[in-house]
Parts: C-alpha cells; sequence; structure tokens
C-alpha cells in the first residue's frame, strides 16, 4: 500500500507529551504557520495578540504561490507535504495551515495539533442586520461551491444568506505589494465592491482570505458602515487553547522566517510590511 498523505498524528512518544504540556501552562509553545505567500502574517498578528509568548515558525511556500488556483490534487500533495515537513523537521506544538482554501478542501489533513484557518461566515452573520453576508475569497474557493449547504457554514443562521465573491484580485494587490504602491489602482478595485455589496444588501463581510486583512483599513474607507470580519481569529483562539494564552514569563517571543522560493526576494517584501527578521530557504 502506497504511504497516506495525512499528516504524521499527535502521540510521538513521552518527549512530545511532556512539551506539549509545559507549553499549555505557559503559552510559550512553538507555533508553525505556512501558505503560499503573505497571508499567514495576517493570521500571526492575531496569534501574537492571543498567545505573546509563542515561538512561531513562519513557513511562506512561495514557490507554490498561489494555492488557491492549484488543481486539488496537486495541492493537496503540497499541503500535506508541508504539514509533514514542518511537524517532522521542526517539531512544533501546533502547525496552522494559514489558507483558506486548502482548509475547506481538505478538513481530514486537519485536527489534534494541525489547525486550519476557515472562513469567518459565523462571525459575519452575527454582525449582519439586513441578513445577507458578503464572503471575499479566491476563485477557488468561490467557484468551487466550497460554501454551500449548512455544513459549509456552521454557527451560520438559516435566515442569514451568504454571497460569495471573487476578491483574487484584491489578494495579488497584496502578494505583490501593490496595495503600498499603488493607491490608485488599490481605490479602484475597492471602489468596485461597494455597488456589488449595496446591489445585494450587503452589510457584513467575512474576509475569506488570509491576505485580505491587509486591506482592512482601506475596506473601511472604502465600504462605510460594513462590518468585516477576519479569519484569523479563530485560528488564534484554536491556538490559544492547545498551548495556552499566558506571557511566558515576560519572555520575548521570536519568530523565524523560512522560504521555499527567493529568500533574498520574500526578505525586501516582508521589509516593507515592518517585519525585519531574516529570511532563511527552506532546504528539501
Amino acid at each position: 500500500a502506497g504511504r497516506r498523505d495525512r499528516p504524521p498524528g499527535a502521540g510521538a512518544g513521552a518527549a512530545r507529551g511532556a512539551a506539549g504540556a509545559t507549553a499549555a501552562a505557559t503559552g510559550a509553545g512553538t507555533v508553525a504557520v505556512f501558505d503560499s505567500g503573505l497571508g499567514s502574517l495576517s493570521v500571526i498578528r492575531r496569534i501574537r495578540l492571543a498567545a505573546p509568548a509563542a515561538s512561531i515558525l513562519y513557513l511562506a511556500d512561495t514557490v507554490n504561490y498561489p494555492y488557491g488556483t492549484k488543481p486539488p490534487a496537486e495541492l493537496r500533495r503540497i499541503v500535506a507535504g508541508r504539514i509533514r515537513l514542518l511537524r517532522d523537521r521542526f517539531r512544533p506544538d501546533v502547525v496552522v495551515v494559514g489558507s483558506i482554501t486548502p482548509t475547506l478542501l481538505f478538513p481530514d489533513l486537519l485536527g489534534g495539533p494541525v489547525v486550519g484557518v476557515a472562513p469567518p461566515l459565523r462571525r459575519a452573520a452575527l454582525a449582519t442586520r439586513t441578513g445577507h453576508v458578503g464572503v471575499l475569497a479566491t476563485r477557488a474557493v468561490v467557484e468551487g461551491g466550497l460554501l454551500k449547504g449548512p455544513a459549509a457554514a456552521p454557527g451560520v443562521p438559516p435566515g442569514v444568506r451568504l454571497h460569495p465573491i471573487d476578491a483574487s484580485p484584491l489578494v495579488d494587490l497584496v502578494e505583490s505589494g501593490a496595495f503600498l504602491d499603488d493607491g490608485d489602482a488599490c481605490a479602484g478595485r475597492l471602489a468596485e465592491l461597494g455597488p456589488v455589496l449595496a446591489e445585494r444588501r450587503i452589510d457584513s463581510v467575512a474576509l475569506s482570505s488570509t491576505h485580505l486583512p491587509f486591506l482592512a483599513d482601506r475596506l473601511a474607507e472604502a465600504l462605510p458602515g460594513v462590518r468585516l470580519a477576519d479569519p484569523g481569529e479563530d485560528a488564534a483562539e484554536a491556538v490559544r487553547r492547545r498551548i495556552g494564552g499566558g506571557d511566558g514569563g515576560g519572555r520575548p517571543a521570536r519568530m523565524r522566517v523560512l522560504a521555499s522560493g527567493d529568500p533574498a526576494r520574500l526578505a525586501k517584501r516582508l521589509r516593507r510590511l515592518g517585519v525585519r527578521e531574516a529570511v532563511r530557504r527552506l532546504a528539501g
């Protein structure tokens, strides 16, 4: 029989169990977060608020960007392989799949110490007054029908209608850095959303790509009165439940950054976002 692409199980011996117990007591565990680019940073920001003592290992899998347009079989192979590599090589307490598309496509790869980032549908649904919620997501999520049916939207009241909207151009604005350089292009893209939301009576939006929180301030300005739900909040809470939320006795948390593609190129983009850590190439 061939090797299954499910990540290794949580029970990998007494040493890991003891380390996990210590992490849960202090909140000072290690959390590995990965996606195909910059989106993980918005999740890391939320994790640092929920578990400030956690050490972060951030893998930007840029050689496989973008996850959101990959055929499912190829994406499954990539994501399962990254989970396995991170767990086997770095032994983190938690691995966070910092991308919504694989979280929705492959729920069987999640569980225990492996956490996904799901669309914040329930948060957005609780905030709507009109009963209409916009779901800004990648083309793969929208066209793949991954948001249809009650199983895809747990906790969303039956009377709330979800409106999936392809936000791939906004994701590209973030990943390319154009949202920092080209204010006119960014404003133009965001202005296109206004009439769409108004026509559908949408007053609450689930940001259903981890790239989109980078645009939260611009979205709030372009869409006054529309409530925005961040996809990283629930994932950060899941991390806090596993490792605790203490301050780790005041020890400063650190972040290691790895890139599967060009480290220098990623480092340049990260510096523009205020991330100064050195970037090392992922071996293997």
